[in-house]
């Protein structure tokens, strides 16, 4: 089953809650700071969005990571599993791995 926007779930909102929590962040801080409504956030952390590549990036500089974090294997097993729900995430492939590691190699943009 696909999620609103067409993706399956990847299990990022489990990882950015972990995020999100260690930062000692609420939603509303962190939707204040990566300028996006709240309610995205909640979406997001439920897995009932996928987020767009910009949307990622401004989550990343907001928490002070890089888009890197949201991988599974950059969270500690306990933080990247969500609290609760059938949302949880799935392992991803080698190749997965390789094409997420590809793609955030790149700075993030300067915030305008």
């Amino acid at each position: 089953m696909t999620k609103q926007g067409g993706w399956p779930p990847t299990g990022f909102g489990g990882r950015l809650r972990a995020l999100r929590t260690q930062a000692g962040l609420s939603q509303r801080q962190l939707a204040d700071q990566a300028g996006c409504n709240v309610f995205t956030v909640a979406k997001l952390e439920r897995g009932v969005q996928e987020p767009a590549w910009p949307l990622v990036l401004v989550l990343a500089r907001a928490l002070g990571v890089t888009c890197m974090a949201f991988t599974l294997d950059a969270l500690p097993e306990e933080a990247s599993a969500p609290s609760r729900g059938p949302d949880r995430p799935r392992k991803q492939s080698p190749s997965e791995t390789a094409v997420v590691k590809k793609a955030c190699a790149g700075r993030l943009p300067k915030r305008k």
